[in-house]
């Protein structure tokens, strides 16, 4: 059994304004339905990052009402839960992130490239493995961003990115494998090369500046720091359910 984290990411193209695509994640969950029965699975997801001025977002009773739905049709046992979370941030990017430094030693090559706050913890870490250890499915709304003041928190205004939030998430969480399923249109060149792309070459890519796609940037980012901090492995995946980058440590 393995513990996976999936984050699913919904379109922001500005399509689909009046009717958000379910089919997204009725897709998903057939998709992985034996995947979600035999191993401990993660859902994350972002109302906040989902949402543009000119797109209605999928809401969380959307999806669990989808996977009910699907659940009961084929035979799943797991009961999904959601899971609102708070993920403290930070503006200092940490010793240990696989992005801090590039191939030079330069503390600002990534810096440049992705000026986001550095997500260090979520909260309800422990809550989310009570729920895994007593057999349900937690969907992750990690739409909350805090600041740690003494040994309290506060709102942050800052926002974390769904991409960073999950990665952080299945490394805090020990998962074996961070899956990202985006609905977006992934803006990559050659994309047939990257299939079966390794950790280092990835990485060599990163710091060249070849994603010119700051969608992209983040994604690659997330997954190259998964496996840096101790994560099995790490994929991307297109909205059509085909593997866009699939990484093994």
């Amino acid at each position: 059994m393995q513990r996976i984290v999936i984050a699913a990411v919904q379109n922001g193209s500005g399509e689909n304004t009046e009717n958000p695509n379910l089919t997204f994640f009725e897709e998903i969950f057939k998709e992985f339905g034996k995947t979600i029965s035999e191993n401990e699975i993660v859902f994350t997801y972002s109302c906040k990052y989902a949402w543009y001025p000119d797109q209605s977002f999928i809401s969380i009773s959307s999806i669990l009402n989808t996977y009910d739905r699907i659940k009961y049709r084929a035979g799943y046992s797991r009961d999904i839960v959601p899971v609102p979370a708070r993920v403290e941030i930070s503006r200092v990017s940490s010793a240990n992130n696989a992005l801090s430094n590039n191939k030079n030693g330069d503390r600002n090559g990534v810096n440049k490239l992705i000026m986001e706050p550095v997500p260090v913890d979520v909260l309800e870490k422990s809550a989310i493995m009570a729920l895994l250890s007593d057999g349900y499915l937690p969907i992750v709304i990690p739409d909350f961003p805090v600041a740690k003041e003494l040994q309290y928190y506060s709102d942050s205004k800052e926002s974390v990115d769904i991409y960073s939030a999950s990665s952080l998430l299945a490394t805090l969480i020990e998962a074996d494998k961070l899956i990202i399923i985006s609905e977006r249109r992934l803006a990559i060149d050659n994309i047939e090369t990257l299939k079966n792309i390794k950790y280092a070459r990835l990485r060599e890519l990163f710091y060249n500046s070849s994603f010119k796609d700051p969608e992209m940037l983040k994604i690659i980012g997330a997954m190259l720091d998964f496996i840096y901090k101790g994560g099995k492995a790490t994929m991307l995946i297109s909205s059509n359910m085909e593997k866009v980058i699939d990484i093994k440590k």
